[in-house]
C-alpha cells in the first residue's frame, strides 16, 4: 500500500483561511485515496496540535531564538544560503527527527510544503521516494508588489510578516516596525527568495504552484519541466450553492485582516470610496468578515456605523454569502491564488474585484464577474448588482464556472495526476 508523509508548518484544520484550505484539501484526497492509516502529517514549529480527527499528526517545535539568530547570522547574511523565513525554521534536531520519521515510516511519497521545509531535503537523494514541492505562490513576486504598494502608500503600517509573525523572534519583530528596515529586510528577502526558488525546485519530482502564470514563470525561468499548477479542492462547496437574494444592498470583503494584501486593500478602499458609495447607494452595508482587523480598521468603520461592520471569523459563511448581493474584493496587490474568489463562484456570489483578486484564476473573464481595476467605479458597479435580474445572471455564470473548473470530481481526477502517476 503506498504511504504518504506530508511535511507542512501548520496544521490545516479547521480550514479557517487560504493556506489550510488547500493543503486540508490535498490530505483529504489522499486520505480517500490511500486511507488515513498510510498517512503522516509533520508539524514543524508547533509541537503542541490540538487534533480534530484521525489522522497521524507529529508536531515538532520551532528552533529556539538564540538557534533563529545563529542561522540568520550564518545562513542569511554570511553564506547567504537560506532566506529569511527558511533561517527561523531550520534546527538540526529537527532534521535529526525527520530522517528518523522518514527511515521507520518508509513512506512512498513525500510532500514539503513550501521551500520552509524542502530546505532540510534539497540536495538529499538518500531516501528514493517521490518528493513533492509545495510552493505555494512565489514569495518573491509577492515581497516585489509588498514594495510597490509601500512606495505607494508609506502612511500605512504594514503587517510584512502576515501569519509567519508567531515563527518570528520577537526582537526582529520589533525592528521591522522601523519602515526603513522593513523595506531592507524585503528587499534583501525577496532577492534571497528569488534565487531559491529558481535553484530548488531542480531537486524535486515535482513542484507546485496555485497560480497557473506563476507556474508559467518559474518554469521558463528555472528551465525545468516539472513544475506544475495546483488547484484547490474546497470542501462541500456544492452546499453554498443556493442564493437567497432578495435585493438588499448587502456586500461582503472576506479575508484574514492580519495579512499584507488584505489589510492595506480595504483601508484603501474605505478610505477612498466609502462617501462614493454611500452616495450612490444611501443603504448600504459593507460586512468585514476575517481575523485580525487591528485598531486603525476598527477606527474607519467606527465613522460609517451603518454601513460596515467588522465581524472576525464566522463558522457559517455560506449563509452570508447567499443572501448578499455580491463580494467585494478590492485588492492592490497580491499574488498566488485568492480562495475567497473560488469560495464566491461556488456560491454562484456576485464579484467585483480587481485583477489581482482573480489573479491565477484561469479562463475566468467578465462574463463570470465583474473586472475592475478603478476604484472610482466601484459605487456605480456595485448599484447596479442591486438589480436582481443582472445579480441573478452573473450568479448563474459564477456558479457554472466553478463547476466546470473547481468542483470536487474535476480537482480529484487532476490530483491523481498530479500525485499518483
Amino acid at each position: 500500500m503506498t504511504k504518504l508523509l506530508f511535511i507542512s508548518t501548520v496544521y490545516p484544520y479547521p480550514e479557517d483561511n487560504g493556506k489550510k484550505v488547500v493543503i486540508s484539501g490535498i490530505l483529504n484526497f489522499f486520505i480517500k485515496a490511500l486511507g488515513i492509516e498510510n498517512i503522516q502529517l509533520v508539524v514543524l514549529g508547533q509541537q503542541e496540535i490540538e487534533c480534530i480527527n484521525e489522522l497521524s499528526v507529529m508536531g515538532l517545535p520551532k528552533p529556539g531564538t538564540k538557534n533563529q539568530l545563529l542561522n540568520l547570522f550564518y545562513y542569511t547574511l554570511l553564506t547567504r544560503k537560506k532566506s529569511i523565513q527558511e533561517s527561523i525554521l531550520y534546527s538540526k534536531a529537527n532534521k535529526k527527527e525527520l530522517d528518523r520519521i522518514v527511515t521507520e515510516m518508509n513512506p512512498d511519497i513525500i510532500i514539503y510544503d513550501t521551500l520552509r521545509v524542502s530546505q532540510y531535503y534539497e540536495e538529499d537523494k538518500s531516501f528514493e521516494k517521490k518528493h513533492v514541492l509545495y510552493l505555494e505562490d512565489l514569495f518573491s513576486v509577492r515581497y516585489d508588489k509588498m514594495l510597490q504598494i509601500l512606495q505607494k502608500y508609506p502612511h500605512f503600517d504594514l503587517n510584512s510578516l502576515g501569519n509567519f509573525a508567531n515563527r518570528v523572534p520577537s526582537v526582529f519583530k520589533s525592528l521591522l516596525k522601523l519602515s526603513f528596515i522593513q523595506k531592507f529586510a524585503l528587499k534583501y528577502e525577496r532577492n534571497l527568495i528569488a534565487s531559491r526558488e529558481i535553484n530548488a525546485v531542480k531537486w524535486f519530482d515535482k513542484s507546485l504552484l496555485i497560480n497557473h502564470q506563476e507556474t508559467a514563470y518559474l518554469a521558463r525561468v528555472s528551465q525545468q519541466d516539472s513544475i506544475f499548477t495546483v488547484k484547490p479542492l474546497l470542501k462541500q462547496r456544492e452546499q453554498l450553492a443556493v442564493r437567497n437574494f432578495c435585493g438588499d444592498p448587502v456586500f461582503v470583503f472576506v479575508g484574514d485582516l492580519k495579512v499584507p494584501h488584505n489589510q492595506v486593500s480595504i483601508k484603501t478602499f474605505i478610505v477612498s470610496q466609502m462617501e462614493n458609495i454611500i452616495f450612490e447607494i444611501p443603504e448600504v452595508m459593507i460586512r468585514i468578515i476575517g481575523r485580525h482587523a487591528d485598531q486603525e480598521l476598527i477606527d474607519l468603520a467606527k465613522k460609517y456605523p451603518e454601513h460596515l461592520s467588522i465581524e472576525g471569523y464566522v463558522d457559517d459563511l455560506g449563509s452570508i454569502l447567499a443572501g448578499a448581493c455580491g463580494m467585494v474584493i478590492p485588492l492592490l496587490f497580491g499574488s498566488g491564488v485568492k480562495l475567497k474568489t473560488i469560495e464566491a463562484l461556488a456560491s454562484g456570489m456576485p464579484i467585483i474585484s480587481t485583477d489581482f483578486g482573480v489573479e491565477g484564476i484561469n479562463d475566468i473573464n467578465h462574463t463570470h464577474c465583474i473586472i475592475e481595476n478603478d476604484f472610482n467605479e466601484y459605487a456605480k458597479v456595485m448599484k447596479q448588482l442591486c438589480d436582481i435580474k443582472v445579480n441573478a445572471l452573473l450568479s448563474k455564470n459564477a456558479m457554472d464556472f466553478y463547476r466546470n473548473n473547481y468542483q470536487k470530481e474535476t480537482i480529484d481526477q487532476e490530483y491523481e495526476k498530479l500525485f499518483l502517476r
